[in-house]
Formats: structure tokens, sequence, C-alpha cells
């Protein structure tokens, strides 16, 4: 039987501390005064970071995203290896967790994203992790027989079949199980553009809430690469890499180590 679980939503994306660079709106590009306040109303806004490698600052997001394919092409397949982490509790909330994904387009595609992954947590004091798919913006579907523990190498991917079509795959390498569906649009406007590629870690809402996010500790994402319509194979040494923050805290940190690996770690 197919379970709703969880929602995963586009990134919630907030200024940063002023550095006198311009703020991006995503949604509608358009530069702003980099002192405007925090977004709302899902305003989607990306600050730049006085550094030579721009940094989005997200209330859910943290990971690394390609923005835009190369010229006149589209993202069709985005794939990683990473090992499921044993998470910890601070032992405020019964309930907390986090979301480890690869998707296509929701970054600057606002209508649209087929993405698939991992949710860890602890759930009553025990650990809990569900493999899941979806395009948005309908809700997360879970594989509710895939068997997932701590340490469990898995890869995950997306392929776009065409911009109404595509494939989530969860594969658990250290078990041999394997989980495929077939997804098709589930409404005119929210067909597949191309236009963004991202592994993410996400504090992804249950009950229409921000899930308390969990310690995840340190995550890897291996063999991260990103495929476009006319064949040419992109890794994640360009990307952007998103950082959480948190009622005001940073919540994590991101090290992109080459083209293939980067590291989201929990602060």
């Amino acid at each position: 039987m197919k379970l709703f679980e969880s929602v995963k939503l586009l990134p919630l994306l907030v200024a940063a501390q002023a550095t006198g660079n311009p703020i991006i709106k995503i949604a509608a590009p358009s530069l702003t005064d980099s002192s405007d306040s925090d977004s709302h109303n899902n305003t989607e806004t990306i600050s730049h970071s006085p550094s030579s490698q721009t940094t989005a600052y997200s209330n859910n997001w943290s990971g690394t995203v390609l923005s835009q394919p190369p010229s006149g092409d589209e993202f069709t397949h985005v794939s990683t290896t990473f090992t499921i982490p044993k998470v910890s509790s601070d032992g405020l909330d019964s309930y907390q967790s986090a979301s480890v994904w690869v998707g296509i387009d929701g970054a600057t595609v606002s209508d649209a994203i087929l993405q698939t992954g991992v949710d860890v947590g602890i759930r009553d004091g025990s650990p809990l992790y569900t493999a899941w798919y979806q395009w948005y913006p309908e809700a997360s579907l879970t594989w509710p027989d895939f068997e997932l523990q701590a340490g469990d190498v898995i890869v995950t991917t997306v392929n776009a079949t065409s911009k109404t079509s595509g494939i989530c795959i969860v594969e658990n390498k250290s078990t041999g199980q394997k989980a495929t569906k077939t997804l098709e649009s589930p409404n005119p406007s929210s067909t597949l553009s191309g236009q963004n590629a991202e592994w993410i870690v996400e504090d992804f809402l249950s009950d229409g809430k921000p899930v308390p996010l969990v310690d995840f500790g340190e995550i890897t994402f291996e063999e991260s690469r990103a495929e476009t319509k006319k064949g040419k194979s992109v890794g994640v040494s360009g990307a952007t890499p998103y950082v959480m923050i948190i009622d005001g805290k940073q919540v994590s940190e991101v090290d992109v180590v080459n083209d293939s690996q980067f590291k989201v770690k929990h602060t």
C-alpha cells in the first residue's frame, strides 16, 4: 500500500547578513538591495557570499544545486551514493528527522520537482529510515517494504524520460534491494524543464509543519553526477552550496571535496 509520508518542498531561501552583493529573486529574477529582510510568502532569495563561490542560505535545504544546464541543454538524470548516517536526538521532540535526496528542477524552477531519497530520523527513541519518491507538488510516497538501517550504502537516481514522465530509483547496495517507480506529471503546470539538478538534505514538512531537524552528523555524497539530454555529464564542483539556517541559526555546513563528492555536516 502506498502511504503519504511527508511533503518535500521548494527551497525557502533567506537573506544572509548583508555583504554589499545583490540578492537574486529566483521565482522572478531581479536585483534588490542586500539589506532586504528574510523572504516571505514563498518568495525565494539567494544571497551572494563574499567568497568566489556563491552560497545560498535556506530554511529547509542544505547540499548542492546546479541552477542551469549547459547552454541549449537540459538535465535528464541525477544520481548519488551515500551511507545512511546514525542519527541522534537532542531529546526535545519525540520525532526528529531529515530527508536525503536527489532531484530535477525545484530550485529556480518552482512548478515541479522529480525527486527520490531517504528520510532518516528518530521516533520515540527508535531510529526510523524510509525510502520515498515524489513528483512535486504531489506529496511524497513511501516504499513500505524497503528495508534500511544506519550504515547501509544507498544509491538514489532520478531519470526524466520526458517533460511529463520520469523514473525514481532507490537501491540499497548493502542488502541488494532495489525499488523503482515510474511517475507522470501530476498536472499540466508541473512539467519538467530540466533546468536544475539537486543533491539535498532537507528539513521537510509533516502534518503541515517543519519536522524538528535530527542531528544527522555528516553525510558524504559520492559519485554525484547529473547528465543532460545531449549526453553531457556534469559534476558538483560548479554547483551552488546550500547552507541551512533555522530560527536564525546556521545548522549545516557544506564542503565540496571534488567534482563528484561533497559533504553536508550538521552543526
